[in-house]
């Protein structure tokens, strides 16, 4: 009989744990949803992250610094941006 009990409650456990697993799931419309940062690159020094907003105009670049990531900057360019390095 314990060991039954034992076998039970062993079972319920691992059935909570799937089921509080499955619920961390990205949703799939979150997941294939358009985003706002796009082509996002690394500065060759590392200092830099570089990306385009998919609703800004196409000849406007931002970027971070890695030592103050909360700041965002800008560079505007008159043409839109294809490659930046």
């Amino acid at each position: 009989m314990r060991i039954l009990t034992l076998l039970l409650a062993v079972l319920a456990g691992t059935l909570l744990s799937t089921a509080q697993e499955t619920n961390t799931l990205i949703p799939r419309e979150t997941l294939f949803q358009e985003k706002e940062i796009t082509r996002v690159d690394l500065s060759k020094d590392g200092e830099k992250v570089y990306y385009q907003r998919s609703s800004s105009d196409p000849g406007r670049l931002f970027y971070l610094r890695v030592s103050e990531p909360s700041q965002e900057y800008e560079i505007r360019f008159p043409d839109p941006v294809v490659r930046w390095e």
